[in-house]
C-alpha cells in the first residue's frame, strides 16, 4: 500500500494539472472499490465461518441428545425384559415365562416353533449363555417371521390381538425365551450361566 501512495505522489509531482488530477482520482476510486469488495468478501467469509461453527455446535448437541435417547431406550427395554412389564415373563433374571406367558406359548405351540427353527439362529459355537440369549431374542424379533408358515403367523397374530399386545411382544418375549431355552438345552448349558456372562455382572 505504501508503494501505491508513493506512485500517486510521483504522478502529482511530475504531472501537475487537471488531467493528472482526474487520472489520479480515477485510480484512487478504482483502488478503493477493490479494497471495499475485498473487505466485504473477508467479512462474508468470517460470517460464513461463524455460521458453520454454530451449525457444528448444534449438530454435536443433536448427536449428544440422540445418544442419550438411545441409552434411555436401551435401559427401558432392559428394564421391561426383567421386570415383567411385558405381562408374559417373571420379574427375575434370567428372564423366564410366567403363567400367562406359558399359556400363550402353549397356544401358539412355541416349543414346536423353537425346535423347528433353532438351527436358523446364527450363534457362534463358542458363544456363552448370555450371547445365545441375545441372539435368540434378536432372531425371534427380527427374522423368525420370515420363516414361519401362514398358519403359524396367523396363530401368533390371533394371540397378540386377544391379549391386546403387539405381535412383536409375542415374538420377542415368548418365542425368544422358548428359543433360548431350546438352544441352551441342546448345548447342555445351564440357564444360570446367562447372568454369569451378562455385561453388568
Amino acid at each position: 500500500m505504501t508503494t501505491f501512495f508513493l506512485l500517486i505522489y510521483n504522478l502529482i509531482k511530475d504531472n501537475p494539472g487537471w488531467v493528472s488530477a482526474i487520472f489520479i482520482t480515477a485510480v484512487i476510486t478504482w483502488y478503493s472499490r477493490d479494497v471495499f469488495y475485498f473487505v466485504k468478501d473477508v467479512n462474508a467469509i468470517r460470517n460464513g465461518w461463524s455460521t458453520l461453527l454454530k451449525a457444528v455446535g448444534a449438530l454435536q448437541k443433536d448427536v449428544g441428545d440422540l445418544l442419550k435417547d438411545v441409552g434411555d431406550l436401551k435401559g427401558t427395554l432392559s428394564k421391561m425384559r426383567t421386570s415383567g412389564e411385558d405381562n408374559f415373563s417373571e420379574s427375575q433374571s434370567p428372564q423366564a415365562l410366567n403363567k400367562k406367558g406359558r399359556d400363550v406359548a402353549d397356544i401358539i405351540n412355541a416349543q414346536a416353533i423353537a425346535e423347528k427353527y433353532a438351527n436358523k439362529v446364527q450363534v457362534d459355537p463358542a458363544a456363552n449363555a448370555y450371547d445365545i440369549q441375545e441372539s435368540c431374542f434378536s432372531f425371534a424379533l427380527q427374522e423368525l417371521k420370515d420363516y414361519l408358515s401362514d398358519e403359524e403367523r396367523e396363530s401368533i397374530k390371533g394371540v397378540a390381538y386377544n391379549n391386546g399386545v403387539d405381535e412383536k411382544t409375542i415374538f420377542h418375549i415368548v418365542i425368544g425365551i422358548v428359543l433360548r431355552d431350546e438352544i441352551l438345552k441342546n448345548r447342555d448349558i445351564d440357564l444360570a450361566q446367562v447372568d454369569k456372562h451378562a455385561p453388568s455382572k
